[in-house]
Parts: C-alpha cells; sequence; structure tokens
C-alpha cells in the first residue's frame, strides 16, 4: 500500500474516505428527503424495489 502512494501525503487517502463519506451520508439524507422522513430507509428502499 505505501509503495503505491508514495508521492502523495498520507493525509491524501484521509481525504478521499472522508469525501466518500460525505457523499454517501449526503445522498441518504436527499434520499430520506425526498421519500419522506417517517420511514426508516431500509423501508424505503425496498418500497422503491417493489414499485418498479
Amino acid at each position: 500500500m505505501s509503495d503505491r502512494v508514495e508521492g502523495r501525503p498520507r493525509n491524501f487517502n484521509i481525504l478521499i474516505n472522508a469525501g466518500i463519506l460525505f457523499v454517501l451520508v449526503s445522498a441518504s439524507a436527499v434520499a430520506g428527503m425526498v421519500m419522506g422522513p417517517e420511514q426508516p430507509q431500509g423501508m424505503t428502499v425496498v418500497a422503491t424495489v417493489k414499485k418498479n
């Protein structure tokens, strides 16, 4: 792992992981707002799959 990331500082991977987490959290938050906050997220996924 360290051989591949030789030229970059170690914080670079931390930034990438934080960015991915931020995108996932924001996407799930937007999905929760669209589907309605009263439903748990697992149920919304099942409902959308069953609709299609």
